[in-house]
């Protein structure tokens, strides 16, 4: 990795910027981890992106839409039984413009 830091959420807008000086505007990608406790109950997880973005929850792929496209946000409702939960954020952006956010909430 050219870059590793730690950040507490997943909400950047770098326009026509990047995530680090170090770090070319345009071509590159981001892999960000983090174990997380989450009561059981329903949950919606949201992924807004300008280019491609993969979320695994548990190891389980949860949204993909891993090809190039301008700001698009996708979601995916899931039960979860409570407990430590493995989360995995894939982000790659081609080039323009530099977007990525994600949440989620218990809806049920």
């Amino acid at each position: 990795p050219v870059l590793v830091r730690e950040d507490d959420e997943v909400n950047f807008d770098w326009g026509f910027g990047s995530p680090s000086p170090e770090i070319n505007i345009d071509n590159f990608s981001v892999r960000w981890t983090r174990k997380a406790d989450f009561p059981p109950g329903l949950y919606r997880f949201t992924v807004t992106s300008d280019d491609g973005v993969r979320l695994w929850v548990n190891e389980r792929l949860v949204i993909s839409a891993w090809y190039d496209h301008n700001q698009m946000t996708f979601r995916r409702e899931m039960e979860l039984p409570g407990g430590a939960v493995n989360l995995r954020l894939e982000y790659y952006e081609k080039d323009m413009a530099a977007l990525i956010e994600c949440s989620w909430e218990r809806i049920g």
